[in-house]
């Protein structure tokens, strides 16, 4: 610029002479790779990341899914066990009472009295037990649920992946 402007003075003053000056500008530019050669090589390693990623949230995610499913199935099991020992416990129970009623006999009373006791309290603990194993049921019910929902999550968000790489919006 200050060349430029040098001449323009010399140029102004001294009237019709002319000069000329010529500027020549190098640049020392090394060799780099191409913009898009890189971005290339970046978004292959994203994506193999997110490959990678996804590949491990899946086998963990099929893996608590299995285990959840292991575990609703022994507890159904329990749960229809009870019930089933429940069920019989009612019936002997039932059958008792009708011999007991059946029985004038003072002693023979006494032993069904006690043994009727005995039952009602076998009876008491199983139906415990039952509303245990229903409790337990429901929440392992509850994680499961819970579990599921993070899946979806997860693999919403795995999804945005791609996208976010590609520069999508999302607003």
């Amino acid at each position: 610029m200050a060349t430029t402007s040098q001449d323009m003075g010399r140029k102004g003053r001294g009237g019709n002479q002319q000069r000329s000056s010529d500027v020549n500008v190098e640049v020392d530019a090394s060799p780099s790779r191409e913009l898009s050669a890189l971005l290339k090589e970046v978004r292959e390693e994203y994506e193999a990341i997110i490959d990678k990623y996804r590949r491990e949230a899946a086998i963990w995610l099929q893996q608590q899914a299995q285990a959840l499913q292991h575990e609703e199935f022994t507890n159904s099991q329990a749960v229809e066990i009870g019930n089933k020992g429940d069920l019989e416990l009612k019936r002997i129970y039932q059958d008792l009472q009708i011999e007991f009623q059946a029985e004038p006999s003072r002693e023979t009373q006494c032993h069904f009295a006690e043994d009727l006791e005995r039952k009602q309290r076998t009876i008491c603990q199983m139906e415990a037990e039952l509303s245990d194993l229903r409790d337990e049921l429901k929440r392992q019910q509850n994680e499961h649920q819970n579990l599921m929902d993070l899946k979806s999550r997860l693999e919403n968000e795995i999804a945005t992946y791609p996208r976010l790489i590609e520069g999508d919006d999302f607003g």
